[in-house]
């Protein structure tokens, strides 16, 4: 009796557990890689409202941008719209294209954090032009999409200053 007793709770939990829904990590790590990539592209496109919709929008918010620290999405905003005012009438530089590269993701259930080299490219004056730095986020699942809950630009070392040496 004590055995049957077993085998019935063994197979009701076996059920049970059977039947919760898992977190599919690779397709979890591609959506967050989509959000990566369109924040990198809205940015190069200058638009507010495309760029605004892959963040939280609270007073949580946070950037690091090497050493400045912006809290809360409202200032965070204002930073991002001078910055694109002010690239707006740039004509010295054309084709600008970000490109997000070697990405690190962790995904737990509803946040993730991810390390990835922020690439920029573009032309100035005719002249290609390169510029990389470390992305650092943490994010938030908020209504089934990912959100940038927090994030971070760190300097890399200048190779060619390190040639120098």
């Amino acid at each position: 009796m004590k055995h049957t007793q077993i085998i019935w709770a063994l197979l009701i939990f076996l059920f049970c557990n059977s039947c919760t829904e898992r977190t599919d990590i690779t397709k979890e790590k591609q959506s967050i890689l989509k959000l990566l990539q369109e924040e990198g592209d809205a940015f190069a496109a200058r638009d507010i409202q495309r760029f605004s919709a892959n963040f939280i929008m609270d007073s949580t918010f946070t950037r690091l941008d090497y050493y400045d620290v912006t809290k809360g999405w409202n200032d965070h905003e204002m930073l991002v719209e001078s910055w694109m005012k002010i690239n707006a009438a740039d004509t010295v530089y054309t084709n600008i294209l970000n490109s997000k590269e070697n990405a690190i993701i962790k995904v737990y259930e509803q946040t993730a954090w991810v390390i990835c080299e922020n690439k920029w490219t573009a032309s100035k004056n005719g002249i290609p032009e390169e510029f990389v730095d470390r992305q650092i986020a943490f994010l938030e699942k908020v209504n089934g999409k990912w959100k940038f809950a927090f994030i971070a630009f760190v300097p890399l070392k200048n190779e060619k200053s390190e040639d120098k040496k």
